[in-house]
């Protein structure tokens, strides 16, 4: 397909569907069932993609250009009186080695990377890798930043070494020595 100069709303593939029904239902507007059915030999190494995106921009723009490797726009118009359910994103990642629900890759380093999974009970982490210690991590707020642990204690760790603990059930802060045994801290109660 190559679409004409200063064309809008043209692809390879265009969908239009209305899905106008009142009971309980199931609407898929595109369903990708891929089966990997082989097992892969002892020295091989297997890449299966359900979804590949591959977006290229090759030339030197000089107006401005917006690139998106994924675009979801998922909307209510009316609500309506029932429970509604809106997710950009959903993912379901389990039976792996190594599960990554999101993973993001440095473009020109794939040596750093971060990733965020879901574990059992709920529990998410979210990891920086890099090959030397520059791995950082930063959250950036403008505004508040809320931080609402619902057992009362929001715990900074060195390693495995507590640096660190606010105590919002016993109202204690307390700072740990790191190179000193763990009862060796500073505490305001």
């Amino acid at each position: 397909v190559t679409p004409a100069d200063g064309a809008t709303n043209v692809g390879a593939i265009n969908l239009d569907i209305d899905f106008d029904s009142t009971g309980s239902s199931t609407a898929k507007g595109i369903k990708i069932d891929l089966d990997k059915d082989g097992i892969t030999a002892s020295g091989k190494t297997a890449f299966t993609y359900g979804l590949h995106v591959d977006l290229d921009d090759t030339v030197n723009n000089v107006g401005t250009t917006h690139q998106f490797g994924v675009l979801v726009n998922n909307t209510y118009s009316n609500a309506g009186d029932g429970t509604t359910n809106a997710y950009g994103v959903f993912t379901s990642v389990a039976g792996a080695d190594n599960n990554y629900d999101i993973y993001m890759e440095n473009a020109v380093d794939n040596t750093e990377y971060a990733y965020m999974r879901v574990g059992t009970g709920g529990q998410l982490s979210i990891v920086t890798e890099s090959d030397d210690t520059t791995g950082h991590m930063t959250l950036q707020a403008d505004g508040y930043m809320h931080l609402n642990a619902l057992n009362g204690n929001i715990v900074a760790k060195k390693g495995s070494d507590s640096v660190f603990l606010l105590d919002t059930t016993n109202r204690i802060f307390q700072i740990y020595d790191a190179a000193q045994p763990l009862n060796t801290f500073f505490r305001i109660t």
